[in-house]
């Protein structure tokens, strides 16, 4: 669990990166929320980073503030 929170990191940083580098290409990749099923997609991602965080939380220095930070992102997306 602990490389699955690992990619999710990376990922989140690479996108963050694009997001500097090209922001215009960052603004097309993101109109996609707009549709009900690009809210979908994205809720289920936070979701699914949620319950890495939590998974993750047991062979972490910090377990308590990772199952806060998981449990945050799981409740968002289920909004």
């Amino acid at each position: 669990m602990r490389w699955l929170a690992i990619a999710f990191g990376l990922v989140i940083a690479v996108i963050g990166i694009v997001g500097l580098v090209d922001p215009g290409l960052f603004l097309d990749a993101t109109s996609f929320t707009l549709a009900s099923l690009g809210l979908c997609i994205v809720a289920a991602i936070r979701i699914a980073f949620g319950l890495v965080l939590i998974g993750a939380a047991t062979t972490s220095r910090m377990p308590r503030a990772l199952r806060i930070l998981g449990a945050l992102f799981t409740i968002e997306g289920n909004e």
